[in-house]
């Protein structure tokens, strides 16, 4: 099963230089519910680093899933494959893309008996896992879709919960795939979250417009980036 490459990718440039991911860019923010996190699992005796990096693996293979499935190659979901370090990960992975496969089945037309309101839509895939890169940073961008006849850009998390970062990272993405692929004009964001643990997903969207005072702190987050870079404190 391909590696999650969002982490260790290496993007360049027109011009052929290296240039930073919109992770790694965010990267330079403190992230408080993270550090208290930390400083609990410490406190138990728990590795925080194996932690995250078994939550990295689920989110490897769920990715992996959902890539196919979109890709409409074959999803065997009775074998996953074996490129993976912890035994729960495949089990994990399946069912946050059986949640997938839910959040699809939910966002079918659906008109309400009582109310008469209209929800859902009819999706169509565009992208998926997309790498691009622009003069500044690079990225890879999990989807792009139609929903009826709204263009979607949507990030898939397994995370524990949706944070404002996660918003940065697709506003600097939106940016991105204008410079690439100016003629689709995203008109809002999402958060697709699969909950690990728990039978149930979260989706939350954003429109275009708002997105644009995220970028704005990807802009500056990325200055200190360079800055950083030159005095010799960060290395690509």
């Amino acid at each position: 099963m391909a590696k999650k490459e969002k982490e260790h990718t290496k993007y360049y440039n027109a011009r052929g230089v290296q240039v930073p991911s919109v992770t790694t860019v965010i990267k330079l923010l403190n992230k408080p519910e993270l550090v208290g996190w930390a400083n609990w699992m410490g406190f138990k005796k728990i590795k925080v680093d194996d932690i995250l990096d078994h939550s990295s693996e689920i989110g490897t293979m769920t990715h992996a899933l959902i890539e196919r499935y979109i890709k409409k190659k074959m999803v065997n979901l009775n074998n996953v494959g074996d490129d993976y370090k912890y035994i729960e990960t495949p089990d994990v992975a399946r069912h946050c893309f059986k949640l997938f496969k839910r959040w699809l089945k939910d966002m079918k037309p659906q008109t309400n008996k009582f109310t008469g309101k209209k929800t859902g839509g009819k999706i169509n895939f565009v992208f998926s896992e997309i790498q691009l890169s622009c003069d500044d940073y690079g990225g890879t961008i999990d989807c792009i879709c139609w929903i009826d006849n709204t263009l979607y850009m949507i990030d898939f998390k397994t995370s524990s919960g949706i944070y404002s970062t996660m918003f940065i990272q697709l506003a600097a993405y939106v940016q991105l795939l204008k410079r690439n692929y100016p003629e689709y004009e995203v008109e809002k964001v999402a958060i697709l979250r699969l909950d690990k643990k728990k039978d149930k997903y979260q989706f939350k969207e954003m429109d275009y417009e708002d997105t644009l005072l995220y970028y704005k702190v990807f802009e500056g987050l990325l200055d200190v980036y360079r800055s950083m870079y030159l005095i010799g404190e960060i290395k690509l």
